[in-house]
């Protein structure tokens, strides 16, 4: 029952706060424990993780589907406290957090309702974060990519009727305008105390769609790049040594449409006329294109891993991250450069590994997302190499050192505040707020009867025409099929 999973999350979080631990609730738009997961997951596990070594106490609150979402509770290597819930129960749910939690740190709000946003926003939580790993603040399309055939980095779109019909048609919101949209998501970003973004690289792209509303958010802006410290015992252990004439170019991570794996497979061919060795450490999509027919490809688990392929043969000449969207960090980018810091990077047009490239001058910016600015870019590379080779060497080198003497945690502490906070007073449950939980419940419990009842009725149905396909068979009783479709 709703009531007693409230219970118990009242009473794990009662005793955690006797010992006078902070308290840190995460939220985000996927469970960060599952299998499968992105890069926004990963961060949320790694910041998880040093938070804990820390002496420090987690929250993680995120959907599962269906409209479920999962609170999992953890403090040192324990998971005190995990809870499923409709998201029904959110508000209520974070009425109880919020007499516990020191910090929120919202990370993703996707897969959210917009009652559910609106009590964490309003929350009486003393800390507020809110990071932005991506443009879903500006656009539901969370990339900012227009268009089907083929798709097309808007750069935040001046033309709204354009961007509306994109809005309307390719993201299914014909009821919503991006006006409408952006105005919601600036109004939830007021309500916040600091909001992280971990690259410079966004920036632009949050004044053009909010406009001088952009200026007053300012004062609160944080860059706070990810932790790269899980490399450095890597790149310590594994030096790569490049012959620099085998004309090998590298590309790392899972290449699909978004990643730049059209560009990559139209412009092989020339590529390969010209003398490159073509090499994908990762994944593409298509994996079965007559133009790979040439192309190594080597998938990896691990960063360790990834290192020791990018060691094999003398490693890589030039390394590839041609995304054709802004992506606003790249752990695959900085990846490359400490585990490989002699390969030239050529980066897209757009994004953190376009800005590191120009900014520092340690590779090649290709002009457009076209195959043969790609062949232009990987051409520059080559005939310019020397020029790079030393900036690269030494930006990688000051890379490193920082790495070895920052601490992300005490950053992230020192960004958020969350140390030296006094511990919440302990308050118990109101007798309203659990007549309000009861009567969810009920209608909750309801809800599964009636879904149980639905679920009986189907089976009712299919026993009914197995039984006419066992004295009729198949092809006569296959209409009947549709009926329960």
């Amino acid at each position: 029952m709703v009531v007693d999973k409230f219970h118990r999350i009242d009473t794990a979080l009662k005793l955690i706060k006797s010992k006078n631990t902070d308290l840190i609730l995460f939220t985000l738009h996927s469970d960060p424990d599952k299998v499968f997961t992105g890069g926004t997951e990963g961060h949320v596990k790694q910041l998880r993780a040093l938070l804990l070594n820390a002496n420090k106490a987690v929250l993680i609150l995120a959907p599962t589907g269906n409209k479920n979402f999962v609170l999992r509770g953890s403090i040192g290597e324990k998971i005190f406290s995990e809870e499923f819930f409709h998201q029904d129960s959110l508000v209520n749910l974070i009425s109880v957090l919020e007499l516990y939690v020191d910090n929120l740190h919202v990370h993703h709000t996707m897969e959210w309702s917009a009652v559910g946003l609106e009590a964490l926003s309003n929350s009486a939580i003393k800390i507020k974060i809110v990071t932005a790993h991506d443009f879903w603040f500006l656009c539901p399309s969370i990339t900012l990519l227009t268009e089907y055939h083929p798709e097309r980095f808007c750069e935040v779109e001046r033309d709204l009727k354009k961007c509306n019909n994109c809005l309307a048609t390719k993201w299914k919101r014909p009821h919503e305008t991006i006006q409408q949209y952006r105005s919601i998501t600036l109004k939830f970003l007021e309500k916040f105390d600091r909001i992280l973004v971990p690259s410079v690289s966004l920036l632009p792209y949050f004044k053009k769609a909010y406009g001088s509303d952009w200026d007053k958010l300012l004062p609160k802006v944080n860059i706070l790049p990810h932790d790269l410290s899980y490399l450095e015992g890597i790149y310590q252990a594994n030096k790569v040594n490049i012959a620099n004439t085998k004309n090998k170019f590298t590309f790392i991570g899972a290449l699909d449409g978004r990643k730049g794996s059209n560009l990559l497979l139209a412009a092989i061919p020339e590529l390969e006329k010209q003398g490159f060795k073509i090499e994908i450490l990762g994944s593409i999509f298509p994996r079965y294109h007559p133009n790979l027919k040439n192309t190594q490809i080597k998938l990896y688990k691990s960063a360790q891993e990834l290192s020791q392929l990018l060691s094999d043969n003398g490693g890589p000449d030039f390394l590839g991250y041609i995304s054709i969207w802004a992506e606003t960090f790249s752990y695959t980018f900085f990846e490359g450069l400490l585990l490989c810091p002699t390969a030239i990077p050529i980066a897209g047009p757009y994004g953190n590994p376009a800005y590191v490239c120009h900014e520092k001058e340690i590779g090649v910016v290709m002009s457009a997302c076209t195959p043969t600015a790609l062949i232009d870019a990987v051409y520059r590379a080559k005939t310019q190499r020397d020029g790079y080779q030393k900036k690269l060497e030494n930006y990688v080198e000051g890379l490193r050192k920082e790495i070895h003497q920052r601490s992300y945690l005490a950053d992230y502490l020192a960004v958020t505040h969350i140390a030296g906070h006094a511990s919440k007073s302990i308050m118990p449950i109101s007798d309203d707020f659990l007549t309000q939980a009861s009567i969810q419940d009920e209608l909750l419990q309801k809800h599964e009867a009636t879904l149980l009842n639905t679920l009986r009725w189907k089976i009712k149905k299919l026993r009914r025409i197995f039984e006419r396909v066992r004295r009729v068979g198949w092809l006569t009783a296959f209409r009947h099929l549709r009926g329960l479709i």
